[in-house]
C-alpha cells in the first residue's frame, strides 16, 4: 500500500505518502521534479520528515526505542 497526496499551502506544495499503516512520509525539497521547495520571504527551504505509528496509536517524528529517522531540513538563500 502506498498513498500519495499533495497538499497545498500558501507557501507552497507538500507531498505526503503513506507508504503503509504505520508510515508516513512528507517532503518539500528540492531533490526531484515532484518535490519542489517551500518559498517564505524568497527564501526556499527544502526538508523530510518520517511519521511512525506508536503503541498508544499517535504518529510522531522518528522511531521509538532510541532510533531517530525523523526529519532533515535545508535552506537556500541563494
Amino acid at each position: 500500500m502506498s498513498e500519495y497526496m499533495e497538499v497545498q499551502t500558501r507557501f507552497g506544495a507538500v507531498q505526503v505518502n503513506a507508504t503503509d499503516n504505520s508510515h508516513i512520509y512528507v517532503s518539500f525539497s528540492s531533490g526531484s521534479a515532484n518535490h519542489k521547495p517551500l518559498v517564505v520571504r524568497g527564501v526556499e527551504y527544502s526538508g523530510s520528515c518520517h511519521f511512525y505509528l506508536y503503541s498508544d496509536g499517535a504518529f510522531r517524528i522518528g522511531r521509538s526505542g532510541g532510533h531517530m529517522d525523523g526529519c532533515s531540513e535545508s535552506k537556500n538563500e541563494g
